[in-house]
């Protein structure tokens, strides 16, 4: 950054070119400082401030072009090197996926056929298992379904329900309405 002055105000000038002038004295007059104001009739004050305006040299704007020109080649090496890492995480991670499915596979492939009959027997047992808690358990909601059945059946005669006939039918009634977004997943 070069520092100069423009029309009686400091100026910053960066090497791009760009001019910067401080907030303090972009709104300061030149009438407080005590420097003549432009435009009064002073043709002289004019003049000098024009010739005080340094007009950039053809060195200047070249030095300005190459600035700029390895800013942007630094922001491009920058950003096709993050692209590059990119790609390398996304490498890392598939390569990570396939790394993790290899040792269960190498253990699959290593088994022994005494060791897949025993695995098939235990997939067969807890298949098995799993199939007698449905089943047992469609049973007495089934049971459950009747009884209350029966107590909508008093309710609509008239009849009043006791404290333990009411928290069945509750019950019952919550049970089914679970059973009901099963249905779509069965």
């Amino acid at each position: 950054m070069a520092l100069g002055v423009d029309f009686g105000r400091p100026v910053f000038v960066s090497s791009l070119g760009i001019r910067c002038f401080p907030q303090s004295a972009r709104y300061s007059s030149t009438a407080a400082i005590g420097q003549p104001e432009f435009g009064r009739g002073n043709d002289r004050s004019e003049e000098q401030a024009a010739k005080q305006v340094k007009e950039a040299s053809p060195e200047e704007c070249d030095e300005a072009v190459e600035d700029l020109s390895e800013v942007k080649a630094k922001a491009k090496a920058k950003q096709v090197q993050e692209s590059q890492k990119s790609d390398i995480l996304i490498v890392q991670r598939v390569w990570a996926m396939l790394l993790g499915i290899g040792p269960p596979l190498r253990a699959i492939a290593s088994m022994s056929r005494e060791d897949w009959a025993k695995k098939f027997c235990h997939w067969k047992d807890k298949f098995k298992s799993t199939m007698q808690h449905y089943w047992l358990g469609t049973k007495l909601l089934w049971a459950d379904i009747r009884i209350s059945s029966r107590l909508l059946v008093k309710l609509a005669n008239g009849k009043g329900l006791s404290r333990r006939e009411r928290q069945q039918l509750t019950r019952t009634t919550a049970d089914i309405f679970r059973l009901v977004p099963l249905q779509f997943l069965l």
